[in-house]
């Protein structure tokens, strides 16, 4: 999930794409943007959900979401949007990831001079269909997480509607969904692919102690390559859940994750550590190019919830961590109390 960097990929000329054609699309989002100065039926939001049947037509709809996260879903696409992000007013710069469902439109990044294709022959490609028995479902393959960064605190995507997307044409339920998630950059500081990989220093694992969904001890079970989505899946055993908000169930959990009592109610996480019994487990993903592998020993998970999926942030073997703790807690520079 190699994220596209301020200087390189921005400014690169569309693959496939006529110039003139990447030139009318910059020109209609410009004049999207001087009318989205006077429209403000957008709103500034987390998330947004539309239709091509009340949007402008085969215009170019302006979209102002101001959250680190959201979604936006978009059906019977025609036209385009332009998806400006944000973090909140702060204007400071941020490490965008986004991850595509549906069909019916392609997603492009707004460079200065020219769009770049994040997915521009749409998500996956156009759903397939099967029978199973008597009931007809659908198969929708999975898309990779593309990561970008902002310019001057903010960052523009393109949506382009297919020919498929007007209503009556095409798929009978035609629907284009995006989830996002940023990440604020240190003021002053370069990230770069290695940060993802480098081993927590002690003040960074006590400030994800406190600030993650899922905090848990446990075996690693299997790592799984995906080239395609550029990801680890690191299955985990669970021994015991140290920490947990409430929105830490999602997929990849058992039902041992689920949402405490404590938590349901306030959205803080639960005053007591859970030990686990059975055969719980979590799913949590990294980059692929980091190269996880398996390793012997109980270990420490730290886990946050992105893109509706837990992604790890930190990680130690218990004995390191339990020395964390001691140092830290000895200290008195937690944020929150650290359990092992």
């Amino acid at each position: 999930m190699r994220p596209l960097g301020p200087r390189q990929g921005l400014v690169r000329a569309l693959p496939g794409l006529p110039a003139l054609h990447t030139v009318l699309l910059l020109a209609a989002a410009v004049a999207a943007l001087l009318r989205g100065a006077c429209a403000g039926e957008m709103g500034e939001q987390c998330d947004w959900n539309g239709s091509g049947v009340s949007t402008a037509g085969r215009g170019v709809t302006p979209v102002y979401l101001r959250c680190s996260a959201g979604a936006l879903s978009w059906r019977w696409p025609r036209g385009a949007l332009r998806v400006l992000l944000r973090v909140g007013a702060a204007g400071r710069d941020f490490r965008a990831c986004v991850r595509t469902r549906g069909s019916g439109a392609r997603l492009f990044l707004e460079g200065p001079r020219s769009l770049a294709p994040l997915y521009p022959g749409g998500p996956g490609g156009r759903a397939r269909r099967q029978l199973d028995g008597d009931v007809e479902g659908q198969l929708v393959a999975p898309v990779p997480v593309r990561c970008f960064y902002s310019r001057h605190g903010q960052a523009a995507l393109y949506v382009e509607a297919s020919e498929l997307g007007a209503p009556g044409v095409g798929e009978p339920h035609e629907e284009f969904g995006l989830e996002y998630d940023l990440e604020l950059l240190p003021r002053g500081a370069k990230f770069d692919d290695s940060q993802d990989c480098r081993p927590c220093t002690s003040d960074e694992m006590a400030r994800a102690y406190c600030t993650s969904d899922l905090v848990a001890r446990g075996y690693i079970r299997t790592v799984e390559n995906d080239e395609d989505l550029e990801e680890s899946r690191v299955n985990v055993k669970l021994t015991r859940v140290l920490r947990r908000l409430a929105e830490a169930g999602v997929e990849g959990a058992g039902p041992g994750l689920g949402p405490g009592p404590d938590a349901a109610s306030n959205g803080l996480d639960e005053d007591e550590a859970v030990w686990v019994h059975g055969d719980e487990s979590a799913t949590l993903r990294m980059p692929l190019h980091c190269g996880a592998k398996p390793g012997p020993g109980e270990y420490v998970f730290m886990a946050r919830r992105k893109l509706s999926q837990l992604a790890l942030t930190c990680a130690a073997s218990l004995d390191n961590w339990v020395q964390v703790v001691s140092d830290v807690n000895a200290q008195g520079s937690a944020h929150c109390v650290l359990r092992s």
